[in-house]
């Protein structure tokens, strides 16, 4: 039984040092864990871990339910035979994260290793479980991100109107049009929970427990405002 006096580290995943120019979810959070574990730590603290927004920070994130795809292990992926091991960069990373390199470079491998992931049909029953279980919130998120990269990362609301206020026939061409794209987003949502799943797992073999955060209000440039407005004033 743990004492009642514990004590741990506040470390965002993002600051872990890596070779993807960016810390992860995967190997460097597992090493990270071995340390906590050896210096008799109990807690590892979070910044939140959704997808950043304005100025990068995690407090601005487009979703309150995502995870951040740029934290998803690359190598870990290719271990899985879904990415060419030789593209994986393998520059060192110490310190701030250079966002403007890693969001030029990491999601198109990703892209690349979601369309591996559905043309090989691995793992399809966990994936198909993985969208049921958080249609809540896949759906318009996917759709949402997939708009926004078509109007050049703007926010909702310069959208074109009839996207932008949601008009179903609007809305239907979308998903037809973009199906390619909200599919990417929701497998790459799908590497970012099991890649998760397992780091708790890790965690709690070790006795260590994980502490997340919260920012106070959702972002307005969100999935979760523009798909909610009902709920916003």
């Amino acid at each position: 039984m743990k004492s009642s006096r514990e004590s741990g580290l506040l470390l965002h995943p993002t600051s872990l040092p890596g070779h993807e120019g960016i810390g992860t979810i995967g190997r460097g959070a597992v090493e990270f864990l071995d340390s906590l574990q050896r210096s008799e730590q109990n807690w590892w603290q979070m910044l939140p871990v959704g997808p950043t927004g304005y100025a990068d920070s995690p407090y601005q994130s487009p979703s309150a339910f995502a995870g951040n795809p740029l934290m998803v292990d690359l190598s870990h992926l290719a271990s899985e035979g879904l990415l060419d091991g030789n593209n994986v960069p393998v520059d060192g990373h110490v310190g701030p994260v250079d966002y403007g390199r890693v969001t030029a470079i990491k999601p198109v491998l990703l892209d690349q290793a979601a369309a591996t992931f559905q043309l090989t049909g691995t793992r399809a029953d966990e994936f198909e479980k993985f969208r049921s279980d958080n249609s809540s919130w896949l759906a318009d998120y996917s759709l949402y991100a997939a708009l926004k990269q078509v109007h050049d990362g703007r926010s909702w609301i310069e959208w074109d109107h009839r996207v932008r206020d949601r008009d179903p026939d609007s809305l239907d061409e979308a998903r037809r049009s973009l199906s390619d794209s909200i599919r990417s987003v929701e497998i790459t949502q799908f590497f970012f929970e099991m890649q998760w799943e397992s780091l708790r797992r890790e965690a709690s073999g070790r006795e260590i427990g994980l502490v997340g955060d919260l920012p106070i209000f959702v972002a307005h440039d969100s999935a979760d405002v523009w798909a909610n407005r009902h709920l916003f004033d």
